[in-house]
């Protein structure tokens, strides 16, 4: 008996040991923290559309992109998470090529976690070529600093953009959510008489309008022009550019953004400027302005025109105690009934701004124009459609 059980001990330990012969260790993820190198793109062409590319993850959370944009005049890149949904998410600032450090070279760094990490490229024109790297970690979290800092608050808008045609930067996310900054202008064109910049920010929820708009006049200047920017709300930022007739060249528009609790830094006065003569006369500090009162419940004039001067309206405020179709129109005569022209929509009541009882609309900080008649000596009036009150306040300046 006892050899028989001892001869059943030998037979199981057997059969143990070739199981354990037969086994294979089983991969239960990396235990240390994984890099990931790649280069995404290598002289792609733009398309004018967005382009993504994605990364090979292997569960880094830091993230840090790098491209360079060659001879693209407009160019803007973006590190975004996709959950498990296929939700989009943006982790990291919109990056533009900026002039310092690396000339033309554009790096952005996001952080977080994902199924899916790309990088997405918006850039044009279509013969323009770019590279694109991409390196992730498995790391804490940095400051921006470096490139990184510059790729947060120094955006070139256009570079090398025609002249003699509009261009539009549509709704990219501003780094801090303001349009506190400066606005570094220049062209190479024998001209830019009747050209404009403005700047729109809009909220996820507008579905039209836009929370602050404001517009500048560039003077026909060879040597750069220098533009404070002050601060307004703005999660979402639109820069255009619109040819007023110019002849053929190339603009540079660049956007540097303040760091938030860091006030402008040009020299002058601490109020909003422009910096070269013949700007933007709302948001130069030699014209004083001037402020029209809005209580009506009529079409009045707001503001008589000034002989071989245009009127530049720095700001406007409007609440209509009823539902109101209201213009602000310019002209000549009582309520601007000869040589009636819209100032900010149509040239009637019925295409102006469209109002509910107790809305209130604001335009405008005072630090730019955000309208200006187009014939010098016009009045300034207001078309209304409804006789109800409709009280407020314009700012403006007569250059």
């Amino acid at each position: 008996m006892r050899i028989m059980r001892t001869i059943s001990k030998v037979f199981v330990l057997l059969a143990l040991l070739a199981v354990a012969t037969g086994c294979r260790a089983q991969f239960v993820g990396y235990t240390s923290p994984q890099s990931v190198q790649q280069t995404l793109a290598n002289n792609v062409n733009c398309t004018g559309a967005a382009q993504t590319f994605n990364v090979s993850n292997l569960g880094q959370t830091q993230h840090f992109a790098t491209a360079n944009p060659g001879s693209a005049t407009n160019f803007q890149m973006v590190i975004q998470g996709l959950d498990a949904v296929g939700t989009v998410f943006a982790i990291s600032d919109y990056g533009k090529p900026g002039l310092t450090g690396a000339v033309g070279r554009v790096s952005v760094q996001g952080t977080g976690y994902f199924p899916i990490i790309r990088v997405q490229v918006t850039c044009s024109p279509i013969t323009a070529t770019f590279v694109l790297n991409y390196s992730g970690a498995s790391a804490t979290g940095t400051p921006s600093v470096g490139s990184y800092q510059m790729g947060q608050i120094e955006k070139m808008i256009f570079s090398g953009a025609p002249a003699n045609a509009n261009q539009t930067d549509s709704q990219f996310q501003t780094p801090f959510g303001t349009t506190s900054g400066t606005l570094l202008f220049s062209y190479n064109t024998g001209s830019l008489t009747g050209s404009t910049l403005t700047l729109s920010c809009q909220g996820q929820l507008l579905s039209s309008g836009t929370l602050y708009s404001q517009t500048i006049v560039p003077a026909s200047v060879l040597t750069p022009q220098i533009f404070q920017i002050p601060p307004n709300a703005c999660p979402l930022i639109t820069v255009s550019y619109t040819s007023g007739g110019a002849t053929a060249g190339t603009v540079f528009l660049e956007y540097i953004f303040n760091l938030p609790g860091v006030p402008g830094t040009l020299t002058g006065t601490s109020a909003p400027q422009v910096q070269t003569a013949g700007a933007d006369p709302c948001m130069g500090s030699a014209n004083a302005k001037s402020f029209a009162t809005v209580s009506t419940t009529a079409s009045a004039q707001l503001i008589a025109g000034s002989a071989g001067k245009q009127t530049y309206v720095c700001s406007i405020s409007l609440v209509p105690a009823g539902a109101d179709n209201v213009a602000l129109v310019e002209g000549t005569g009582a309520v601007c009934a000869t040589g009636t022209a819209g100032m900010a929509g149509g040239a009637t009541a019925a295409t102006g701004w469209n109002f509910a009882a107790n809305e209130n609309m604001h335009m405008g900080g005072g630090a730019g124009s955000v309208a200006k008649t187009a014939t010098a000596g016009d009045n300034v009036c207001l078309l209304v459609s409804a006789a109800t009150q409709l009280s407020g306040v314009i700012g403006y300046v007569q250059q």
